[in-house]
């Protein structure tokens, strides 16, 4: 593999794809649950179209942050592709406007649900490059950003219809699941800004008794809002491999190894949606099996492709 390539997937952050796709999928399985949808009833292209468009935003999202922080980087990361030169800044920008297009393609061949999406999650990533190495409150931006993706799935079973007033728009989004995405949404960002709080020093390798603790006790909220206590026993099983997952992270956390943390905590968003979908009511075995397969898989590929792009 030559350098211009590593350096592309490492900037592209093409190790967390995995964990794109796995918020995606999450987000429309819960979606089609609340509408009780048959599986043979469901558009699974449209999934495939949403999980490319959240990608093709994802990797906007890095390229865009590493040629905003250019000076930053030069000063604190000089190693880096573009303060090393070994990555042209009009290279990345030209990739940074081709996927930028490609997710907003996809999200209009969705539908305009998926558009007000990707117009809220493109704003997220604006105001996080732009405050993330300002303020530490740009961690919450961080966390909308992975919240917008459940809704990408959500937009993936739901398409809006053009012409409906404003004042009907709440009530077509909540009769169509807003309220099931909704809790798993504000427990993706807790554990996003968590991860986000802890990254911000890993330049420095120093960590906070504080940040510490809000990195451990975020990761730890979506038990609260993915996990439903069910009758099945994959629903524990989930819980069961989220918490030897979790509990790894928290010791590399507590030895200070901020960047295993990191990645670890990462790739374990594909086993945090796990905690939501294996916990909805599944009539048939396949399902479970199915599920259960794409969330282990999804975890595995990430730590897998970590070992050539690292996760931040």
């Amino acid at each position: 593999m030559s350098q211009t390539l590593r350096d592309l997937l490492a900037a592209g952050r093409i190790s967390n794809l995995p964990t794109v796709w796995s918020n995606v999928f999450c987000g429309f399985l819960v979606t089609a649950h609340h509408l009780k949808l048959e599986i043979n009833s469901i558009d699974w292209k449209r999934l495939v179209i949403g999980g490319l468009t959240g990608s093709f935003l994802y990797i906007a999202g890095c390229f865009y942050n590493d040629y905003h922080d250019q000076a930053w980087d030069a000063s604190h990361k000089a190693e880096r592709a573009l303060p090393s030169g070994r990555l042209s800044p009009s290279i990345l920008l030209f990739l940074i406007i081709i996927s930028t297009a490609l997710g907003i393609a996809g999200s209009y061949i969705l539908g305009s649900t998926a558009v007000l999406t990707t117009v809220l999650l493109l704003f997220f990533i604006w105001i996080y490059t732009l405050t993330h190495k300002k303020t530490i409150w740009g961690i919450l931006p961080m966390g909308l950003c992975r919240a917008c993706l459940y809704f990408l799935g959500f937009a993936c079973v739901n398409d809006l219809p053009v012409n409906t007033p404003p004042k009907e728009l709440y009530s077509f989004l909540n009769n169509n699941g807003l309220l099931s995405v909704a809790p798993i949404g504000i427990g993706i960002l807790l554990y996003i800004a968590g991860i986000t709080a802890v990254a911000r020093n890993e330049a420095k390798n120093t960590l906070s008794p504080v940040i510490k603790w809000v990195g451990i006790g975020c990761l730890l909220a979506p038990v609260f809002t993915h996990f439903h206590f069910s009758t099945e026993g994959i629903s524990y099983l989930a819980l069961v491999m989220f918490t030897l997952s979790f509990l790894t992270a928290r010791s590399a956390l507590i030895k200070k190894q901020l960047g295993k943390f990191v990645s670890i905590s990462l790739a374990g968003l594909c086993l945090v949606d796990g905690l939501a979908y294996l916990s909805l009511p599944h009539p048939r075995p396949l399902n479970i099996i199915l599920g259960f397969a794409v969330m282990v898989g999804l975890y595995i590929s990430s730590r897998l492709l970590q070992r050539i792009a690292p996760a931040t």
